[in-house]
């Protein structure tokens, strides 16, 4: 899954357009439909695999959904996925103990850890660009930076923080 949040387009080939979606166990917020151009209401046009008509999107958590609507020549489908920060704690008896987490994405500290970290200063991450995979986080002591496992070449990484608040 793309660092944005978006899935590719989906092209319809047949007669009637079905799309069916497996929604992951961090999918937090209902992800949009994006057909013809316009933005498609999840409740009013998903339904679980078996058909019947859910009322509410967040019965799909780790489950599946489908899209079904009548296609015509040259349609295109597009699944947008919000992927907002969130910290993931290493267990219940440690909740200060956090991971930072976009989507599926786990980030990981390359830079020195600080001494003290809290929770909102982890929340208030931002992407250094567009382009880049790095993230950065204003702590008292300066900037830490974190990256995807995948973007850590040789330096140095941490997953968990021990944060305050």
């Amino acid at each position: 899954m793309p660092a944005e949040g978006f899935v590719s387009s989906l092209e319809a080939r047949g007669p009637q357009l079905i799309l069916r979606l497996e929604l992951p166990h961090h999918l937090h917020h209902r992800p949009h439909v994006i057909h013809r151009g316009f933005r498609q209401n999840p409740v009013a046009e998903i339904e679980d695999v078996a058909g019947a008509s859910t009322g509410a999107f967040e019965q799909f958590v780790d489950f599946g959904a489908q899209f079904v609507q009548r296609r015509e020549e040259g349609d295109r489908v597009e699944v947008e996925f919000e992927m907002p920060l969130r910290l993931e704690p290493i267990d219940d008896q440690n909740p200060n103990n956090v991971a930072l987490v976009q989507g599926p994405l786990a980030l990981f500290a390359v830079t020195g850890v600080p001494s003290r970290i809290t929770k909102a200063q982890l929340l208030e991450a931002s992407r250094v660009s567009q382009s880049s995979d790095d993230w950065t986080v204003r702590t008292d002591s300066g900037i830490l930076t974190f990256r995807p496992f995948a973007k850590i070449m040789d330096e140095g990484y941490r997953l968990y923080l021990r944060t305050e608040g």
